[in-house]
């Protein structure tokens, strides 16, 4: 009787969740729906779609695994408790990184029992691939505020390329079982160095960030970058793993080990935290927060509106004393970049600053060049017919300008990690028939004008490194405008796409770890919020609320020291792809060089 009425109970419990998904389907749907008639941001109601919707996958195949066995069915459980622990090991829901060192237990586990107890892998897509999905839409579903289909890409296309290192990790053991799961440290550490170097670059959700929130205990980020917290986090999952291993077996454990790998980088970095002493050049910053809201409300604005309230508020807190005013990205513009310097806004900039002539000013702006006929093939034009039928030619750009008052000349700066999708369509030559359907949902082919080095910018106050929004989540772009003499990190971003969701408060505490990477005061401007005064050991000092519109007022120093990671740069990413190679090398190589014995 009881054996009758479990399958019941099961079968009420899943048509109960059924439920509570399909609903959930319909009722963020409609709240997407109206306030997108309303001109209001999403918010968090595409996470509830997103779950709604992953929910409602997993039990359209939960019947399938229930004749599986139960132990499929404890896999699709693991997956998802992995996928929980994934995304919320990421900063901006609870800011508990220590999940991160049990993030992948699960999806280990299931790789370890699938080949010990039935002799063969579960195929990664049914099982893996539903869990590092779910830690996805956690960690990055804000992404849909900005546009549904880049989030859902971003989302999908993601996770799939996670499953690579986890395929190339079970190609080697089948090759060398002795290994174990080890070669998954090398083979993610190589997917993580390699991904944040191609044009779907994604480096969001790097594992060395989840520490961000707790900058005390990755101070050794100085030596290595963010990849050395993946290689801390992947080990402490592996010995895990392997200690569930052996106190199933009865087994002497390896509690120590993993007490030691967990508390020396983090009794070390605690030392170097209270050890760490600033030297520099005291300079007076001012960030200026608009608060103009990107999606609806800011297009909507004058220019001269704009520029009007940005000048009052930075007249109430400008002063002799003041070295640099920083202004969040696309702060200014849609103009003529060969024509900046007879632009209305920026004529009342330099109309503000002839009052402070010690004053440098660097800020975002929005601006298009007119091409001419020997440069219209570029891969950035655009083309546009005016109301005389005319084709006018050009090409548009994310930049940074400083405006030194003892330089005629303004200095520029093109953004250069450009968001996929949203400022340049990857691989156009290979991707290109896809032009119909992209222009016909308003998009181009055509994507910003970018420059491939770091432009420093330099003025009697000192040299500043002007980095644009994405581009403040790479660690070794940034280390770049170091190496080439920046003295502190500007950040100028807008973050007001997101809306109270977890974007803006991810990219705040990832401008930490450029601090620590670098030892640079981060000063970190941002239309919306939340801007912030960060130190050298990623401390926020000082910081805005989201949604206001402020100014921010610090002393910082303007250091010149260099970090082991700023000379070097990616040397972890690029020790773990020369291993991954050599061990590529050595599972293609044992078919042919070592037969297996009978």
């Amino acid at each position: 009787m009881i054996a009758y009425l479990k399958p019941i109970a099961i079968k009420s419990i899943r048509n109960i969740f059924l439920g509570f998904s399909l609903i959930g389907i319909a009722f963020f749907s409609f709240q997407l729906i109206q306030r997108a008639s309303k001109e209001q941001l999403w918010e968090n109601y595409s996470l509830g779609l997103f779950l709604s919707l992953w929910l409602l996958s997993q039990l359209l195949v939960f019947k399938k695994r229930q004749r599986a066995g139960s132990q499929h069915i404890r896999w699709q459980v693991l997956s998802a408790i992995g996928g929980m622990a994934f995304g919320f090991s990421f900063p901006g829901w609870i800011n508990f990184p220590i999940l991160a060192f049990f993030a992948f237990l699960p999806f280990l586990l299931i790789e370890s029992e699938s080949e010990s107890k039935t002799g063969q892998s579960p195929s990664l897509f049914k099982f893996l691939y539903p869990g590092l999905v779910l830690g996805n839409i956690i960690a990055t579903s804000w992404i849909a505020n900005a546009s549904f289909v880049a989030a859902l890409f971003a989302i999908l296309v993601n996770s799939l390329l996670m499953l690579l290192p986890w395929a190339a990790t079970r190609y080697l053991r089948r090759q060398w079982p002795a290994l174990g799961l080890w070669p998954l440290l090398v083979f993610w550490l190589t997917f993580e160095f390699l991904h944040h170097r191609w044009e779907l670059s994604w480096p969001w959700l790097t594992l060395g960030n989840a520490f961000a929130p707790w900058p005390a205990l990755i101070q050794w980020y100085e030596c290595t970058g963010v990849l050395g917290g993946s290689v801390w986090i992947m080990a402490v999952n592996i010995l895990l793993l392997e200690w569930v291993q052996q106190y199933k077996q009865g087994k002497k454990s390896n509690q120590l080990v993993i007490a030691l790998v967990v508390l020396l980088p983090a009794i070390g970095s605690l030392i170097r935290f209270r050890a760490y002493t600033e030297h520099g050049t005291l300079r007076k910053v001012t960030l200026v927060q608009p608060n103009f809201e990107p999606n609806y409300e800011k297009p909507k604005l004058p220019e001269d509106f704009q520029t009007a309230k940005i000048v009052e508020m930075l007249n109430k807190v400008i002063s002799d004393s003041t070295a640099f005013v920083l202004f969040p990205e696309s702060s200014f513009g849609f103009f003529n970049l060969d024509e900046i310097a007879s632009q209305p806004s920026i004529l009342e900039l330099k109309a503000v600053q002839a009052h402070y002539p010690h004053t440098v000013f660097i800020g975002g702006i929005d601006a298009y060049r007119l091409l001419t006929i020997a440069a219209m093939n570029r891969s950035t034009t655009r083309k546009q017919v005016n109301q005389d039928g005319r084709e006018v030619y050009y090409e548009t750009m994310n930049a940074a300008a400083q405006l030194d008052p003892n330089r005629a000349k303004i200095s520029l700066y093109f953004k250069s990690k450009l968001v996929p999708g949203a400022e340049i369509f990857p691989y156009p030559n290979l991707l290109g028939f896809l032009k119909p359907i992209v222009e016909q949902f308003g998009g181009t082919l055509a994507g910003f004008v970018r420059q491939d080095k770091p432009t420093v910018f330099i003025s009697l106050q000192g040299k500043a490194a002007p980095v644009i929004c994405y581009e403040s989540v790479y660690g070794d772009y940034c280390a770049a405008y170091v190496r080439a003499g920046a003295q502190a990190i500007f950040v100028l971003t807008n973050d007001g796409w997101w809306g109270h969701t977890a974007g803006h408060r991810q990219h705040l505490q990832y401008a930490r770890l450029r601090a620590i990477e670098t030892r640079r005061y981060v000063a970190r401007a941002t239309s919306t919020g939340i801007s912030a005064f960060i130190n050298p050991c990623g401390v926020v000092l000082q910081k805005t609320r989201y949604g206001e519109k402020t100014t921010l007022t610090r002393n910082i120093l303007l250091q010149k020291e260099l970090t082991i990671y700023t000379k070097w740069g990616e040397w972890v990413g690029k020790t773990m792809a020369a291993l991954a190679l050599l061990l590529g090398a050595l599972a293609i190589g044992r078919p042919l060089f070592f037969k297996k014995k009978d």
